[in-house]
């Protein structure tokens, strides 16, 4: 059975305490002995910043609220994979998640715009939220769902009366308030599988107003009385559990109520100690608080010992109240009990620090730790013993939402993190930081880096909590290493680092002979590598336009390698340089100019040479007879008519296979033009114009 205490600050004017989920019966989990710690995180990461995870359902998903900045809180709905999602609000400025329904739908309360009233809502991944409606007051609350999604809890009517409410698990049908034991004041406290509800409410006793916990029966509630039987005496429902009898004539229910002078925890109609309202007396001391009960009627909370301490008790039909004793210091107390027997709590350590514990009746306490801080809080248990609750530190004012989740959970390990490679001679020493309590090992995995891949994966594993392994004799490269852990339930994520090993003490020796072999289409580079501790090649080609080198292209290729091909490359005068690299620098590089195909004659002459006056310059068009030209040489004259002459001669290049360009710096005037092709072996006849310009805004 499940146990979430529910504080909405500033969402509801009332406090509702004692309260519980009920739980479908589910076989008994493994005794597990170590439980994983995850923080759950904020929605706000700025400290000072809280989060506060308030129910739990048997997928583990846990919902709850986060402070979001500017005195805002809103809900969240956390999962495994999903991490914290904010579930936003109706307009307001906050909101709050309750309960985490067996199909992931969530309930809780959020403010309309304004901030000053307050709608029931309804939450679900595909859906998002949608509001439920109010009772038309200021406040109100779920305190707690059963496993048909059904829910009950209370809230303020427009007539200022406090009422409880008794939820349908169909969004659309909406919910329903009655006034219990004819009350202006109630809220209902649990439901269970059955659809019954106990609860508490003000009752009129003739000489005091008290509050009476009550169920509710098939003709209305019954009002379960006190323990003193004394009109002043008062009494409050924690939990009820399934009965599976239709007449609600086998529901168990607990609560607290006074006992004379002292409060005490008691059991109502449980068939072992004779039905109606049982003592369920303390340990020793003079009060005892119940806090849940699970479908076996095994009931946690705390009590006053005969010293004066406060421990955490479980109580059985068949056993009594017996003291689950402390962490070493004076307080403890039982929150939350499952149907496996498994009772989740806080206990004082002998440091004064509180921790989350887990107990069984044949393990005793196990102590969860602290969480992410330094002292810790419990809400709820699930059937699968996880764990929730927060965690805070005091001297960083932040308080945030844990999960504790046993080794028998299914959830992955948490991954490692930190991930470091030291050298060690030829050997590698990968290390990490163990982040999981319950992986059953670690995965590794190792990669070189070739130039163009990661390759010659090879893996290896290493034994629970190990936090090193060792990879020896590697020669030289540059390595990643990838490591996860696992365990039956799955694996976590990688972690990945990389390093560079080298022994070298020297840049490598630059490789010589470099050759190309131009089959028309590809060319085929070789060299003789004459170094011995390269950790690759580095090969850069660059194409000579207009008579720059240009289009630079960079590649690199594996130690020892000797052989390269570029593949279809268009024709052209190209340069090729390689040099070899390690750790510690790089060689000289070795180049080699080539004319791509290789030139076997000089080019074709342009022919078709067309000029075009377009007033703010000259365009100049042409004809490509060639198929081997690297470059056209373009030259301009000038006509002198003083003189006669051409002169002022003026020189440009364009690409090869280029067809037309365009003079932009000439003046008015009188001009020729030539064109021609050349290649490595020589150059064409010029093809030659004339053209009379006139230039606009001169």
């Amino acid at each position: 059975m499940r146990r979430h205490s529910v504080f909405q600050a500033g969402l509801v004017g009332l406090v509702f305490a004692g309260v519980s989920t009920v739980m479908a019966a589910a076989p008994a989990p493994a005794a597990p002995t170590a439980w994983r710690t995850i923080p759950l995180g904020w929605l706000a990461t700025a400290p000072p910043s809280t989060s506060d995870a308030l129910d739990i359902n048997d997928a583990g998903m846990v919902v709850g609220e986060s402070y979001v900045g500017a005195s805002r809180t809103h809900a969240f709905a956390w999962t495994p994979t999903g991490g914290m999602v904010d579930l936003g609000t109706l307009g307001g400025s906050i909101s709050s998640a309750a309960a985490a329904g067996p199909d992931g739908t969530v309930l809780g309360t959020s403010s309309l715009p304004g901030d000053s009233t307050l709608d029931l809502f309804t939450w679900t991944v595909d859906e998002g939220m949608t509001s439920l409606g109010s009772l038309g007051g200021s406040s109100i609350a779920v305190l707690d769902m059963n496993a048909t999604g059904a829910y009950t809890g209370g809230g303020t009517a427009q007539d200022g009366r406090q009422l409880s409410l008794d939820g349908s698990p169909h969004p659309g049908y909406g919910f329903s308030a009655f006034t219990a034991l004819d009350s202006s004041t109630s809220w209902g406290t649990a439901i269970n599988d059955a659809g019954t509800i106990t609860g508490t409410a003000l009752v009129d006793t003739g000489p005091a107003a008290v509050f009476h916990a009550y169920v509710t029966v098939a003709y209305g509630e019954a009002d379960l009385g006190t323990l003193d039987s004394s009109p002043y005496g008062h009494s409050t429902a924690v939990d009820i559990n399934n009965a599976g009898d239709p007449n609600h004539a086998a529901e168990v229910v607990i609560g607290n109520s006074s006992a004379g002078a002292a409060e005490h925890a008691f059991i109502w109609n449980d068939p072992t100690t004779g039905g109606g309202m049982h003592d369920l007396g303390t340990l020793g001391g003079s009060w005892s608080e119940a806090a849940a009960m699970n479908n076996s009627a095994e009931v946690t909370g705390l009590s006053a010992t005969a010293t004066g301490d406060t421990h955490a008790f479980y109580w059985s039909p068949a056993g009594g109240m017996v003291d689950l004793g402390t962490l070493g210091g004076s307080y403890s107390k039982g929150v939350a009990i499952n149907d496996a027997g498994q009772i989740a709590g806080v206990a004082e350590t002998s440091a004064g620090e509180r921790h989350a514990f887990v107990w069984t009746t044949t393990t005793g306490m196990i102590d969860l730790g602290n969480g992410a801080g330094k002292m810790s809080e419990v809400t709820d248990i699930n059937s699968k013993g996880q764990v929730i609750g927060s965690s805070w530190t005091p001297a960083f004012r932040s308080r945030q939402a844990v999960l504790w989740t046993p080794v028998t959970a299914d959830i992955p390990p948490e991954a490692p993190t930190d991930p470091s490679i030291g050298e060690s001679s030829t050997d590698l020493v990968v290390s990490w930081v163990d982040r999981s309590q319950f992986e059953t090992g670690f995965e590794i995995e190792r990669a070189r880096w070739t130039g163009t891949e990661w390759s010659e994966w090879f893996a290896s594993s290493a034994p629970a909590n190990a936090t090193s392994w060792t990879d020896p004799s590697l020669p030289d490269g540059k390595y990643a290493y990838l490591v996860r852990s696992y365990n039956p339930a799955g694996v976590s994520s990688w972690v990945v680092a990389t390093i560079v090993h080298s022994t070298a003490a020297a840049p490598p020796t630059a490789p010589t002979t470099l050759q190309i072999d131009d089959n028309g289409s590809d060319l085929h580079l070789t060299w003789s590598d004459r170094s011995a501790d390269e950790l690759g090649f580095e090969i850069m080609r660059t194409r000579l336009v207009t008579g720059e080198w240009s289009e630079w292209t960079a590649w690199a290729t594996d130690r020892n390698a000797q052989t390269f091909v570029d593949a279809a490359l268009d024709p052209g005068t190209y340069a090729y340089l390689i040099r070899s690299y390690n750790a510690v620098g790089s060689s000289g590089w070795t180049v080699v100019v080539i004319d791509h195909p290789p030139v076997t004659a000089i080019p074709a002459a342009p022919t078709d040479l067309m000029l075009d006056d377009l007033g703010w310059g000259v365009a100049v068009g042409w004809s490509d007879r060639s198929d081997n030209e690297s470059i056209f040489e373009i030259e301009r004259a000038t006509y002198d008519e003083t003189t006669g002459t051409w002169g002022s001669w003026t020189s440009w290049l364009a690409d090869h296979n280029q067809t037309d360009w365009t003079d932009w710096t000439a003046p008015s005037g009188t001009y020729a033009y030539l064109v021609r092709a050349t290649n490595s072996l020589g150059s064409s006849e010029w093809l030659v114009g004339t053209i009379v310009h006139m230039a606009v805004m001169e």
